[in-house]
């Protein structure tokens, strides 16, 4: 049983557009407005630790297990941003592979909707994430409550309600606050936007200015005209 409310989540939800979007309008930059995505991650790592602590709490996430990572991976603009910003660090050798690797996964990942998307995420490395302290909302979230279901092709992640409430009250304030501020924030597929964000270096510059730089996802009109829209962004948990 949820140890949070509804309306808990609504305050979080308000709590969070309001910290964005006071932020941006404060400072008036495109680093802070990129790097502003980091007060999410925070929030959301924090809501993991705080229903980890719970009584009968158990989940079976582990270094090295990467069911989940085959899924369709949703990411925002500034997490888009902060990851492809990582990438460029690398020493040219690994960078080359690594956009190879973006590469080849964007050219199967285009037009899948989720329900049709297996392709592991081509920022693993050895089955682990290789952008682990700057994965994107949803990786953080995702916390299976048993594996063996999550082995299953067509398995569901069994997931603690509690801690998707939490995560879609801080996400969803997020989004809310960037939009009000005119910048782009929906979620793109997570692949295809890096690869376009390291091969672009212009891509920051004109999403600050407001242009829309990434591609949709083809199932983003239903998102946008879901009927709670509470959900939108939230990553989808089915696999098949």
């Amino acid at each position: 049983m949820a140890q949070i409310t509804l309306q808990d989540v609504k305050q979080q939800h308000e709590n969070q557009v309001s910290l964005v979007s006071k932020g941006l309008a404060q400072n008036r930059n495109r680093t802070f407005a990129i790097n502003l995505v980091r007060t999410t991650h925070e929030k959301i790592d924090a809501a993991v630790a705080t229903v980890k602590k719970q009584p009968g709490v158990h989940f079976d996430c582990k270094p090295g297990c990467a069911y989940c990572c085959a899924n369709r991976i949703e990411a925002l603009p500034p997490e888009i941003f902060v990851i492809a910003a990582e990438l460029r660090k690398l020493p040219e050798a690994e960078l080359t592979a690594v956009t190879a690797r973006l590469r080849e996964h964007a050219e199967k990942a285009r037009g899948l909707r989720p329900e049709h998307h297996q392709l592991p995420c081509p920022l693993l490395k050895d089955s682990q994430c290789s952008v682990y302290e700057h994965r994107p909302s949803p990786c953080r979230r995702v916390h299976s409550e048993d594996v063996e279901e999550c082995k299953r092709p067509d398995g569901i992640i069994p997931e603690s309600e509690e801690l998707n409430l939490r995560f879609l009250g801080v996400y969803n304030g997020t989004v809310e606050g960037y939009l009000k501020r005119q910048l782009p924030a929906y979620p793109h597929e997570l692949g295809q936007a890096v690869l376009r964000a390291v091969e672009d270096p212009t891509c920051e510059e004109r999403w600050y200015k407001g242009e829309q730089v990434f591609e949709f996802m083809p199932d983003m009109d239903e998102m946008l005209t879901a009927s709670r829209p509470i959900e939108i962004g939230a990553p989808r948990p089915t696999r098949g």
